[in-house]
């Protein structure tokens, strides 16, 4: 009988990442379009894209459990991903409330095989574009404000402790 063949260590949590956090894109998504019917633009926007992630994502997952684990794949992939769902929150914000979940993917991802550095900056910028949003799209009221703070803070605390519970875990 054949063993099970290892994956490398950072192939395995990319599997891992994707096996939990791209089903949750999905439904989040899904809810968020299905549920608040933005209609319109925004809606087939949003479809477009997350047929778009899903497909991408695939591709890159099979391709990097194949052999082609590199570091600039993982960084496309992030680069990637962040866009799409920075898009998608943008346009269902609005609509759909807890999409700002959406955002705390990357940051938790990035936490689970990344560097502490990659992950304090993931989370911060992530934290920067939520609050930049809020900004952008309103209310402006400072009850609304503290509620985009706490995301932010939420955020950055939960992909800090994951990355630190990843990293002393693994050696």
């Amino acid at each position: 009988m054949m063993e099970p063949q290892k994956m490398p260590q950072d192939v395995g949590r990319v599997v891992l990442v994707d096996k939990y956090a791209t089903p949750l894109a999905i439904f989040l998504v899904l809810m968020g379009v299905t549920l608040s019917k933005p209609g319109g633009f925004v809606q087939n926007l949003s479809v477009s894209l997350l047929i778009f992630s899903i497909v991408f994502n695939m591709v890159m997952v099979r391709f990097i459990t194949s052999g082609g684990a590199k570091p600039s794949l993982t960084l496309l992939r992030l680069l990637v991903n962040v866009t799409v769902n920075i898009s998608l929150f943008y346009l269902l914000r609005t609509y759909w409330a807890p999409m700002w979940l959406l955002l705390v993917l990357t940051p938790v991802a990035t936490a689970i095989y990344g560097s502490f550095f990659r992950t304090v900056v993931t989370a911060v910028g992530i934290s920067i574009v939520i609050l930049v949003i809020h900004v952008i799209q309103g209310p402006p009221g400072a009850v609304e404000l503290g509620g985009e703070i706490t995301k932010a803070a939420f955020i950055l605390s939960l992909s800090l402790m994951v990355n630190e519970f990843v990293r002393k875990r693994c050696h």
